[in-house]
């Protein structure tokens, strides 16, 4: 029984869960930025056990969508916005850095998010004026970052 009932709880927490579980203050954000926050929070916490381990966490150990640093540009010039993001919180902090995400923004209004390799330690990001393959060059902590056809790598 006590199975039974703890099965429930994780159903009724994950079917309710979601849409809004870490409230973002709008003085911080725009409105662009808490879409974008919202859809990478379900990008990097895709799977329902990562849900769960965070909706069940202590409130310190619980990423927030307002831990996730946006840098708002058009990489490829469409005319869309893409975005370049990081989720700055110690639990995804290693050898010093937070991860990186490039969110290229699709025909339909979606974003195709790309995890890169390079990290960041303090989210300094520059877009660069010369291109590769299509795609505008940026720098990542000083670091300058290549478009290789699938993802950014390091250049130059």
């Amino acid at each position: 029984m006590r199975y039974f009932l703890l099965c429930l709880i994780a159903l009724f927490a994950v079917s309710c869960g979601g849409s809004n579980n870490s409230p973002v203050s709008v003085a911080k954000v725009t409105s662009n930025d808490m879409v974008l926050q919202d859809y990478m929070w379900r990008f990097v916490f895709q799977t329902p056990g990562e849900q769960l381990k965070i909706m069940f966490a202590s409130e310190p150990f619980q990423p927030l969508p307002s831990d996730i640093a946006v840098y708002e540009t058009d990489l490829n010039e469409d005319g869309k916005p893409d975005f370049i993001a990081s989720i700055i919180h110690f639990r995804y902090y290693e050898n010093g850095t937070y991860p990186l995400y490039v969110m290229m923004q699709d025909n339909y209004g979606g974003y195709t998010p790309m995890k890169l390799t390079q990290r960041t330690a303090n989210f300094d990001i520059k877009v660069l004026p010369e291109k590769s393959n299509g795609m505008q060059n940026i720098m990542v902590d000083g670091k300058p970052l290549l478009f290789d056809g699938k993802t950014y790598i390091s250049g130059f």
